[in-house]
Formats: structure tokens, sequence, C-alpha cells
């Protein structure tokens, strides 16, 4: 298949799959225990994705908007697999990145709407992470990249743990980090600290412009999964 039409493929098929991490992030930023939202949290009429698409992420009865910004999960997750696409071409490893890059869209608005990694939602990305790099190790002879993969994600793993227990870095982020650290090693052990390093500097400079413009003090917690989850997806794009 010609690059540009698997990359505009990937941009169209990208836009329902949005639309589908943003019914995620919606569905399980609940508490605890809870089970996952169906309801609109406004009116408690019953969501539906096609409520979801022919509204622009608005309830179709109260007209409240559901999660985010009208189309910002659906533009995001077209450009990200366009971009996967063109790095990496259709392969397994695209695949894999495809399923990331899903996973993250939602992930992200999940923490940046209510400060939440849900385990519903950072067990089952790196889950299929795995499964798809496994794949694309057996399809392609990469069995040493596989066991980098594993070997970096215990290293980014660890690395979280570590850092949260000398600060107020969530728990979450730390279950989030051995996937981020899996991808960036499956491209080698070189794009590890670069993709950690990128999400420490976007995250401080983010904290730093809110507090240049006095939208928030020092004790200010902010999400820390986005800037995570962007500098591992920069990363990944770029080794690929």
């Amino acid at each position: 298949m010609p690059t540009a039409l698997a990359v505009s493929l990937a941009a169209l098929l990208g836009l329902p799959v949005g639309a589908a991490a943003r019914r995620a992030a919606l569905a399980y930023t609940v508490p605890s225990g809870q089970p996952p939202r169906t309801t609109c949290p406004h009116c408690q009429e019953p969501i539906t994705s096609l409520a979801l698409r022919t509204t622009l992420g608005r309830c179709r009865s109260c007209g409240q908007r559901l999660g985010a910004p009208a189309l910002l999960p659906e533009l995001l997750t077209a450009a990200l697999w366009a971009l996967a696409i063109a790095a990496l071409g259709v392969s397994w490893t695209a695949a894999a990145l495809l399923w990331l890059s899903t996973c993250s869209v939602a992930l992200a608005l999940a923490d940046w709407t209510h400060h939440l990694l849900p385990d519903r939602l950072t067990l089952p990305t790196g889950a299929g992470l795995i499964a798809l790099l496994a794949i694309a190790a057996a399809a392609d002879h990469q069995g040493a990249a596989f066991a980098r993969a594993l070997g970096g994600g215990l290293a980014l793993g660890a690395f979280y743990l570590l850092v949260a227990l000398v600060s107020n870095l969530g728990l979450g982020d730390v279950k989030l980090a051995p996937t981020l650290g899996a991808a960036l090693a499956w491209f080698g052990w070189r794009y590890l600290l670069p993709g950690l390093l990128l999400g420490f500097l976007l995250g401080a400079l983010y904290g730093t412009a809110l507090l240049v413009t006095r939208r928030a003090f020092r004790n200010h917690r902010i999400a820390f999964g986005p800037f995570m989850i962007s500098g591992t997806l920069a990363v990944c794009l770029l080794a690929g």
C-alpha cells in the first residue's frame, strides 16, 4: 500500500477511534470501586456512542459537554495514527504504537480533567502493548528488542516508584511508567532517558507557566500523566 494512502487511511480511522477514547475517558474517570459511568454526569441521561458522535461530545438531552472539548480526542487520535504510520509503515510495531496512542489519549484526558489514571485504563494499555510487541517480535525476529522492552518497562517503573516515595507523584503515574518504558526501550536503550527527560521538561515548563501567570501556587498539583505520555510518544515517533 502506498505510504500516502496508508497515512490518509490511518487518519480517517483515527477519528472514530478517538471518539471511543473520549467515551473510555468519560466512563472510567470515577472513584475507585465504582462501576463505569454510563449516564451524563449533569442530567443522568444514558450516554451512547451515537450521542457523542452526533453532538460533538455533548449530551443530547441537556447539551452539556461530555469530557473533552469538541473533536479534541478525535483529531488528536487521527493525528497520532497518521504520524505512527508515516514513521513506521504498516507493521506490527506500528500497531503497537497505534494501540498506545489511542489509550494514551484516553489516559491523558482522564488525568487532565480529573487528576486520575484509572487502573481500568492503565492496565489494559500495558497488557495490550506487551501483547502487540510480542507479536511484532515473533513476526520480525526481534526477540532482543522484546526483552529490551521488558527491561525498559521494569527500569522506568522502578524509577517512578522511587520518585513517588520521596515526592507527591501519584501511584497512577507509577503504574503507567512501565508501559511507557517498554515502548521507549523497544526502539533502543538510548531512547529511554530522552523520553523520561522530555516528560519532566514538558511538565516543568507547564508548571512554570502557571506560576508566572499566577494561575497556580507552588503547592499546586498538576496532572503529570499527559506530559509523561507526550514525551514518550514524541520520542517513539522520532525513533521510528
